[in-house]
């Protein structure tokens, strides 16, 4: 696969306001972290802002039930300060889950011993199916070519 073909079908995926909705996404994230005391600041992430809803996730249930305690609070304070009237809605969501940025230090993948690209050609041969039968051929090539 060409990143060409890849970066055609990641831009046929996003949302044609993409770059706007993560703007306001990254605005709503500021002011709910400014405007909390810092024990619940820390503990929130704007996931999702939609024309009618801003989605929030919280890494503890007792923060999130506080947080829709007081939602009431929030919202009118996003009315002042934006003039918007979405909802909030707040989800429960695991630490690990906020924690990870997409992008980190991931280990390397193991190798594909070459008993097993032998085996996907092999199996390849069989197969009927032009497209699947071209993936695994494209998929051995692919893994012979990355021995170094």
């Amino acid at each position: 696969m060409s990143n060409k073909h890849l970066s055609s079908w990641c831009q046929s995926i996003l949302p044609a306001n993409y770059q706007q909705i993560k703007n306001q996404t990254e605005k709503f994230q500021r002011f709910l972290r400014d405007q909390l005391p810092e024990p619940i600041a820390g503990r929130i992430h704007v996931m999702n802002v939609t024309q009618t809803e801003i989605v929030v996730a919280v890494d503890d249930s007792q923060v999130t039930n506080y947080l829709r305690l007081h939602h009431r609070e929030m919202q009118q304070q996003l009315l002042e300060t934006f003039q918007c009237n979405h909802k909030l809605h707040f989800k429960t969501l695991p630490g690990e889950v906020l924690a990870h940025s997409g992008r980190g230090d991931f280990r390397k993948p193991s190798r594909v011993s070459t008993e097993n690209i032998d085996g996907i050609k092999r199996g390849a041969q069989w197969i009927e199916d032009d497209p699947l039968k071209q993936a695994l051929e494209s998929l051995s090539e692919s893994l012979n070519s990355g021995d170094d």
